[in-house]
C-alpha cells in the first residue's frame, strides 16, 4: 500500500478545486481522506499538479494497420486532449462471425496508448439469446443496434433477450441508419416505447464519435459495465 498524497483535485460538481489524498492498494484507490493525514506508509506528493477527470470518447474506426500508426493516432485524437478512455466496437454481420471479429479487435489493441471498452456492433435482426450469451461470457457490456426502420423492433423476441441478459445486462444503445431527422425521430420514439415496455436496458438516442461528453450524458454505460469511471491523466506516472 502507499499513499498519493496531497492531491489538487478539480471537481467539476462543485467547480472548484479538493485537496485530498488516495490509498492505494494492488493498483486500485482503497480510499479518499483528507491530503493531510499522519501515516508510516509510503507516499507520493503530487501537490505540485491539478488532477481532473478524463473524458471518454467514442471511436468506431480506430486504426489497425500498425501499432506506430495507433500509437500517433491515440496521441493525436485522444491523449493530447485529455481523454484516456474509449469505447471502441467490432461489427459483425452475422452470428457466427462474433468470435473471429472479436479476437482481431482484441489483437489489434494489444498495445494500445488509451484504456479502452470493447462493444459490439450489429444489425437488429441478428440479436438473439444465443449473442445476448456471448457477450456476457465475454464481458462485452454496450452493444451498438443498427436500425433502418421502427418495424422491426416489434417482431424481436425481447422477452428471451432479457432473460438472457441477466444478470449481466449489457446495455443497448441506438445506431440509426437513415440520414432523414423525420426518419430518425420516428426510429428513436418507437425504440424507447419498445424498450422501455419490455424493460431493456438501453441508451434513450444515440451517441457521437468522438463526443468528450459521453461519460456525462451516458454515465450509466459505465455502471453496467463495471468498468474504471474515471481515469487521471498522471496515471503513467505510478
Amino acid at each position: 500500500m502507499y499513499i498519493i498524497e496531497r492531491a489538487n483535485v478539480y471537481s467539476e460538481e462543485e467547480e472548484c478545486i479538493k485537496n485530498i489524498s488516495f490509498y492505494i492498494k494492488n493498483n486500485a484507490v482503497q480510499s479518499i481522506k483528507p491530503a493531510n493525514v499522519k501515516t508510516p506508509i509510503l507516499k507520493m506528493d503530487v501537490s505540485s499538479f491539478i488532477m481532473t477527470p478524463t473524458h471518454v470518447m467514442l471511436d468506431s474506426h480506430l486504426p489497425s494497420e500498425n501499432f506506430q500508426l495507433l500509437k500517433q493516432y491515440s496521441k493525436r485524437h485522444y491523449l493530447l486532449k485529455g481523454c484516456h478512455t474509449i469505447i471502441t466496437p467490432f461489427s459483425i454481420q452475422y452470428e457466427y462471425q462474433f468470435d473471429r471479429e472479436l479476437h482481431k479487435k482484441r489483437v489489434s489493441l494489444l498495445n494500445s496508448p488509451v484504456d479502452y471498452v470493447l462493444a459490439l456492433r450489429l444489425p437488429i435482426k441478428i440479436i438473439s439469446p444465443s449473442l445476448i450469451r456471448k457477450c456476457k461470457k465475454e464481458k462485452i457490456a454496450i452493444i451498438f443496434v443498427e436500425l433502418d426502420d421502427e418495424s422491426l423492433l416489434s417482431q424481436m423476441p425481447w422477452g428471451w433477450i432479457r432473460e438472457a441478459m441477466f444478470p449481466y445486462n449489457p446495455i443497448l444503445i441506438p445506431a440509426i441508419l437513415s440520414n432523414k431527422d423525420t426518419k430518425r425521430k420516428t426510429i428513436i420514439k418507437r425504440w424507447n416505447e419498445v424498450l422501455d415496455e419490455e424493460k431493456i436496458p438501453r441508451l434513450f438516442d444515440e451517441i457521437q464519435e468522438k463526443n468528450a461528453n459521453i461519460c456525462e450524458k451516458f454515465e450509466e454505460i459505465w455502471s453496467i459495465s463495471k468498468k474504471r469511471r474515471f481515469a487521471y491523466w498522471w496515471r503513467n506516472k505510478l
